[in-house]
């Protein structure tokens, strides 16, 4: 039972990470991709970042029992739902909505990197 709850706390602070991370990306990204100064505030790249976060989990939960291809195909909606709420909480257009989902897409990849090296090196700990 203490093992459920660890791994629990785990999922809760890499996801709460994972959030900030991602809304300081996109918010660089929505500076680099030249947005007003009245749209790149960091109260609405945390709204987009919470917004992309909860669509693709959604996505992710509902095409995830798809046999073949539901990965892809998962993987595809929730990009593109992603960057339409990007595109609505940002007031922009798709390709600067798109400029600015590569900025949460180079965070989330780094947030997974940090869990994963977090996670072995949990595991090496435990081996010993």
């Amino acid at each position: 039972m203490q093992v459920l709850g660890i791994a629990l706390g785990t999922f809760l602070f890499f996801l709460v990470i994972s959030i900030l991370v991602a809304t300081f990306f996109m918010w660089a990204g929505a500076k680099m991709a030249g947005l007003p100064k009245s749209k790149t505030s960091f109260s609405n790249s945390l709204m987009a970042a919470i917004g992309a976060a909860v669509v693709t989990w959604i996505i992710s939960a509902i095409f995830a029992g798809v046999a073949g291809i539901g990965a892809i195909v998962g993987f595809l909606i929730g990009v593109l739902l992603s960057m339409f709420v990007i595109k609505a909480v940002f007031k922009v257009d798709w390709g600067k909505a798109f400029l600015v989902w590569l900025f949460h897409l180079i965070a989330q990849v780094l947030v997974f990197f940090i869990a994963a090296m977090t996670f072995a090196g949990a595991l090496l700990t435990l081996v010993k």
